[in-house]
């Protein structure tokens, strides 16, 4: 996965102010550092889909990355999250595997608060707006899947899902169809 520690990486080396001594061994730290924190990030998400890893496990670990007291952690957990964003204009191109397993995840981390505010609203847009396409299609997949995850989280979402019952009520639909069915024993 693409991650944002690389825009990073490269705005450090097209810094045009020569480092002193001392900057160059901070930078050539800070770059080992951040890819470091890439490749583990990256590292995770191999053996997820590689079924070394649950989608279950990795929420955990994000949820622990996230409230955890070592930066490098929650480096990994903001890389993690970020890479998921950046990602997401590659979903189409997923294999069905692969993107169900993507689609778990980015529905379970709504479902267990790993994001708030912005992100949370983005990331709602990215699973709903998708439930607009073809039903046969690689993102309505994705944003179905992804649903499914957080829909019990339907009413504590309320003030975010509230501009779909004007907008586009066709979504409002299928998100009562899809909480219904899953409220069912």
């Amino acid at each position: 996965m693409v991650s944002v520690a690389m825009a990073t990486t490269s705005e450090k080396q097209n810094n045009t102010n020569p480092p002193n001594g001392d900057e160059a061994e901070d930078s050539s730290a800070s770059n080992a550092y951040v890819d470091d924190v890439e490749a583990e990030a990256n590292a995770n998400f191999h053996q997820l889909f590689t079924g070394q890893s649950s989608v279950d496990a990795v929420v955990e670990m994000l949820s622990r990355y996230k409230n955890s007291l070592a930066q490098r952690e929650n480096l990994i957990f903001e890389c993690m999250i970020a890479n998921l964003f950046v990602e997401y204009r590659f979903f189409p191109k997923y294999p069905e595997r692969q993107l169900k397993i993507v689609s778990i995840l980015f529905g379970s981390i709504i479902k267990h608060q790993l994001i708030s505010s912005h992100r949370l609203k983005m990331a709602l847009r990215q699973v709903l707006d998708p439930l607009r396409k073809p039903a046969d299609s690689k993102m309505f997949l994705f944003g179905s899947i992804a649903l499914e995850q957080f829909v019990n989280r339907s009413a504590e979402l309320h003030q975010q899902l509230s501009d779909l019952r004007t907008t586009h009520p066709e979504l409002v639909t299928v998100i009562d169809r899809i909480s219904s069915n899953n409220s069912e024993p």
